[in-house]
């Protein structure tokens, strides 16, 4: 069963724990996927926000905006953008928790707060 075939894999590997048959399914239920690159337009600030205006033409990937609605997650991580966000889009919920540059940090604290620290 799945349980054999996931102790094959770990086997040898050392921290590696395989997932057992009594894996309750309620606890795998939360799909968390992440990228580094923007995996919609949508997610990226308006132009009149950026720094480098010309970022607009180097983000947002239809491949990767593909996976991500294929795997239908709960939440799904990205980066890239150096702006946080914390939103839904078509049922999923996206975050950007940047971390920026320095420089970034001390200019514009509030385009990186997401979630409750937004106020």
């Amino acid at each position: 069963g799945r349980a054999g075939r996931a102790a094959a894999q770990a086997a040898g590997r050392a921290g590696l724990t395989p997932l057992g048959e009594d894996f309750a399914a309620e606890e795998a239920a939360a799909v968390v996927s992440f990228s580094h690159f923007v995996p919609r337009i949508e997610l990226v600030p308006e132009k009149r926000y950026l720094v480098y205006p010309p970022l607009m033409q180097a983000v947002g990937s239809r491949p990767l905006g593909r996976r991500v609605a294929a795997l239908r997650p709960d939440l799904h991580v990205f980066g890239h953008t150096h702006f946080g966000w914390d939103g839904r889009v078509d049922g999923v919920r996206y975050v950007q928790a940047a971390l920026a540059t320095p420089r970034e940090r001390e200019r514009r604290p509030r385009s990186l707060a997401v979630g409750d620290d937004f106020r």
